[in-house]
């Protein structure tokens, strides 16, 4: 019965193709090295206006020749320019109000399936309406920036930034009463907050009061 097994299990491994994944190591020093020129990658962009959106052109520099960059939304590769040690990398195409990301690699053998760094672009929300008249003479109202995430319809944003011009025009509400020239209101309150000193000695003043009225009539005097 084992033998009968044993030629069984003989004839599935060399019937099945078997595969085997060499597990690559990076060595230490070199893993250290490349996520330091990976972290010493810098991003700018500039933008054009197309419609009521702005498009991004994101720049990355500092872009070591044995580095590899993925664009994780587009699942994209970019590879730099290895003739020299440093190059640009140059993207365009990128929406306004989005967060982009960016996995850095290498192409250095034993280290491929690492990722080194991971860099986020966060792009401002354009405001096609910030130009409108109705901002003209409050361009440093927060809805009047050129870059506004507030989400309104052309008429929804002039009505709300017409609301706030008209509240700047209104007339501070005076809370001050006018004085008729009566202490009573402030007496009473000051007696609410310390009757229980006052009423005591009134109570005594008065009762002094009748005891010494009583022993004049006593005595008559």
């Amino acid at each position: 019965m084992k033998r009968i097994i044993k030629i069984l299990l003989l004839f599935i491994l060399t019937v099945v193709p078997v595969n085997i994944h060499a597990l690559y190591y990076c060595p230490y020093e070199t893993a250290s090295r490349l996520k330091s020129l990976a972290a010493n990658i810098t991003t700018s962009y500039d933008y054009e206006i197309v419609g009521e959106h702005a498009v991004f052109t994101i720049t990355f520099a500092n872009f070591y020749k044995d580095l590899i960059i993925r664009d994780v939304t587009n699942n994209t590769l970019y590879y730099p320019d290895t003739s020299k040690d440093m190059s640009e990398l140059t993207l365009t195409g990128f929406q306004d109000g989005q967060t982009y990301q960016f996995e850095v690699y290498t192409g250095v053998t034993d280290c491929t399936e690492e990722v080194l760094f991971v860099i986020y672009v966060n792009l401002p929300t354009y405001n096609p309406y910030y130009q409108e008249s109705v901002c003209s003479d409050i361009p440093d109202y927060s809805l009047c920036q050129r870059w506004s995430n507030h989400g309104l319809t052309r008429e929804a944003f002039i009505n709300q930034v017409t609301r706030y011009k008209e509240s700047l025009n209104q007339e501070p509400v005076d809370d001050n009463t006018e004085d008729d020239g009566s202490d009573i209101p402030y007496i009473l309150e000051f007696y609410l907050n310390y009757y229980y000193i006052i009423l005591p000695l009134i109570i005594l003043g008065g009762g002094y009061i009748i005891y010494y009225n009583r022993k004049k009539d006593t005595f008559g005097f």
